[in-house]
């Protein structure tokens, strides 16, 4: 039985995206000159949304004025609702910033407040450090056009180069700081099974998101499920993992990371999910799509050995990474293509046209779909 309750349908299913900022800014205003001593002067604020945010959460861009002078800037990041994931959690997002923050040098904003009133902007909100610099384009990618495919080759691979070094920092943490990130049934208690490590853990919470988002009967999303389960790798205690490891989901200033972002997929799955997921969502906007990767980046295989200089150890049990990550992304493709097509939506119809992560699936366990591979895996150092 699914710990989630299963998913209703939902008439506008995406991220709010037509907040009306001239009624938000006196509330805003007045929140900040509030709860925070640095913004008691505050006259004026500008609101604006990022044009290439998610649909998880919502995000808004706060810049405050005084007598006209600009001054501090702050990020409003609301908790989604039960869309994309379920149960969402702004706290928890929050927390992994703090301890993040507190207990390494990986770059990611300050949190300043968490609030728990969502009658004020119609949702649980934290309001956090504005950093500076530009996030890579994810729609359209950066692989096909955007700042960074406009700096020279030797600007981009400094980019690419100290990214990874900061997610390399990020696996070295202690994951004993993160352990309630651990999938619990129900939030009674520590989960049983396979969940009683932090890979089988992350396991389990996709085999419920399965459940919950109505994926779990149909056969290649069993097949991917009973081969995890069966070969889960059972020498892996836990270590942190980013989740949505993807150059999108950074800041950018100069020729360095400036922050790291989003920790909706976060869990103790340990780097080698990380460097999956990178592989995963660098050949879904290059190889399969016949787009060059940009001079400056590596290839997944060339990600991996930079990875594997800057933490001082081998990758493990990439092979069945490599069928987690394909499961994961299929399992989100499937989700978003039901919130999409609402009633209409079938099994059927999202296989005759499927994605990078199912087709992954079936190239990686030999599975059958209806119509001929497109983008099945091939290899990493493409």
């Amino acid at each position: 039985m699914a710990a989630f309750k299963p998913h209703v349908a939902h008439a506008s299913p995406l991220r709010s995206s037509g907040r009306d900022h001239a009624a938000l800014r006196p509330i805003i205003r007045q929140y900040l000159s509030t709860n925070l001593p640095e913004a008691t002067a505050i006259d004026d604020i500008s609101i604006t949304s990022p044009s290439s945010a998610g649909v998880a959460n919502e995000t808004l861009m706060v810049s405050t004025f005084t007598a006209g002078a600009q001054g501090p800037r702050y990020v409003f990041r609301l908790e989604g609702e039960e869309h994309l994931y379920p149960r969402p959690d702004i706290g928890s997002h929050a927390r992994i910033y703090r301890q993040i923050g507190q207990n390494s040098t990986v770059p990611v904003p300050r949190i300043h407040l968490i609030e728990d009133d969502s009658a004020i902007l119609g949702a649980r909100f934290m309001v956090m450090e504005w950093v500076e610099g530009r996030v890579p384009p994810d729609s359209p990618n950066f692989q096909r056009s955007g700042w960074l495919k406009d700096l020279r080759p030797a600007r981009q691979e400094l980019i690419w180069q100290d990214c990874i070094a900061q997610m390399a920092k990020l696996h070295a943490m202690d994951p004993a700081g993160f352990d309630f990130l651990r999938w619990r049934d129900d939030g009674a208690g520590e989960a049983s099974g396979i969940g009683r490590t932090g890979l089988g853990s992350a396991l389990e919470y996709w085999n419920d998101y399965a459940l919950w988002c109505g994926a779990d009967d149909i056969p290649i999303f069993g097949a991917a499920r009973d081969w995890l389960s069966g070969k889960l790798p059972r020498n892996e205690a836990g270590a942190f993992s980013w989740g949505d490891a993807r150059l999108p989901n950074t800041i950018i200033r100069g020729d360095s990371c400036a922050a790291i972002l989003d920790w909706d997929m976060v869990s103790l799955a340990g780097p080698e999910a990380d460097l999956a997921w990178w592989a995963i969502a660098d050949h879904k906007h290059t190889l399969t799509q016949n787009v060059p990767r940009l001079p400056g980046i590596g290839s997944p295989a060339q990600t991996i050995r930079l990875w594997e200089s800057l933490s001082g150890r081998s990758v493990r049990n990439m092979d069945w990474h490599l069928v987690f990550a394909a499961y994961r992304q299929a399992l989100i493709a499937y989700r978003l293509f039901c919130l999409n097509n609402g009633v209409e939506a079938s099994a059927a119809d999202f296989l005759e046209t499927p994605g990078v992560g199912v087709q992954w699936l079936a190239s990686l366990l030999d599975q059958p779909l209806p119509n001929r591979l497109t983008m099945a895996f091939s290899s990493l150092e493409k």
